[in-house]
């Protein structure tokens, strides 16, 4: 009967349609990031993607990760650009996050001290604005460092200006402050991190 055709075609396609998340950990191979010793901004990121996708793939969100080892993306930062974006445009998925580590030069701050973490989004789209909002409050719980001001990417970041999906990208503190350093490159903390980050997707995935 028709109506048996019917339910057997539905159940296939709700197989099918799993909800696309993309995470980008910044950095990579011969492009370490920003560092202090051998603590490696490319690493420490690599770490909380890999935790965040975890957790969202133990609530059935399909993963998918711009890299996920120690390698580039590109010879240099620009092609490296282009091949994150090109892999979160080639994917219709519900949000793009990038997770970096903020660094600073004494030519920019003088000596004074400089920490917190930040978030970049697109101010033009309500997604990630969103989104943006849900992963701040949910850092700022952590209370481990400063909560900076929210920054639009709309323009100045090619990463978010050119990605078709609603896209985030995350800051986690500077690399030369102490605190921040110690509390990021902790494995217990960067699951912390990634567990603020992944229930932020989720409650927003819900959302909609």
């Amino acid at each position: 009967s028709n109506t048996a055709v019917a339910m057997a075609y539905e159940e296939e396609s709700v197989e099918s349609v799993k909800i696309k998340v993309i995470l980008d950990p910044g950095h990579g191979g011969h492009d370490e990031g920003a560092s202090f010793g051998d603590i490696y901004e490319k690493d420490i990121v690599l770490s909380i993607a890999n935790k965040v996708g975890e957790i969202l793939e133990e609530n059935d969100i399909e993963v998918i990760y711009t890299r996920s080892d120690d390698s580039a993306l590109g010879d240099d930062e620009r092609e490296d650009l282009r091949n994150r974006v090109s892999i979160s445009n080639s994917n219709n998925a519900e949000y793009f996050v990038s997770f970096h580590i903020n660094d600073y030069d004494e030519y920019t701050y003088g000596y004074e001290e400089v920490y917190g973490f930040e978030v970049w989004t697109n101010y033009n789209d309500n997604k990630s604005l969103d989104l943006g909002e849900s992963i701040e409050e949910n850092l700022e719980a952590l209370n481990y460092t400063e909560h900076r001001p929210m920054l639009d990417g709309s323009e100045s970041l090619y990463i978010i200006r050119e990605n078709e999906n609603p896209s985030v990208l995350i800051e986690f503190g500077f690399m030369n402050n102490y605190n921040d350093r110690m509390y990021f490159s902790d494995e217990n903390n960067q699951q912390l991190l990634a567990k603020s980050i992944a229930v932020a997707i989720l409650e927003n995935i819900n959302m909609n």
